[in-house]
């Protein structure tokens, strides 16, 4: 009997501690600007505060993300797919505006404990010399 509520005290602590990640989340997105020219840094930290991400991740294992915006004064849809084990989700993007997203490898973020946010860093490109890194903060909605 002790052995039962054990476990299931485990396993019930196991899915507090992971929060299923399902429903819409909004992106603050934090550079590093270091690698950006001092003189480009106003404009681009002001651009970046433009920006407006909101992700929605369904049940049926697919997101969507829509980027508002954005330097170029476009809308950017990307949508795939996401898995969640423990506290990781990996999300694999496949469209972007309804067309086959770049080859690029999955991102991977770390549920909070709370499971209020979705962490993911982004690092820069290697071999960059103007593309800082990125922290990507999901908060949900």
């Amino acid at each position: 009997m002790r052995n039962r509520m054990l476990l299931a005290v485990l396993v019930f602590g196991s899915v507090l501690a992971h929060a299923e990640v399902s429903g819409s989340w909004s992106v603050k997105i934090n550079m590093d600007m270091s690698l950006v020219p001092a003189e480009k840094r106003a404009q681009a930290k002001a651009q970046l505060a433009k920006v407006k991400t909101i992700v929605t991740f369904a049940k049926d294992k697919t997101f969507v993300s829509t980027v508002t915006g954005s330097p170029d004064g476009k809308s950017y849809v990307t949508k795939g797919t996401w898995t969640q084990k423990g506290a990781t989700v990996t999300m694999v993007s496949k469209t972007l505006n309804g067309k086959p997203y770049p080859a690029t490898p999955p991102q991977t973020g770390t549920v909070s404990k709370d499971g209020k946010t979705i962490t993911f860093v982004v690092p820069s490109p290697k071999g960059a010399k103007s593309a800082p890194a990125a922290t990507l903060i999901f908060t949900k909605q």
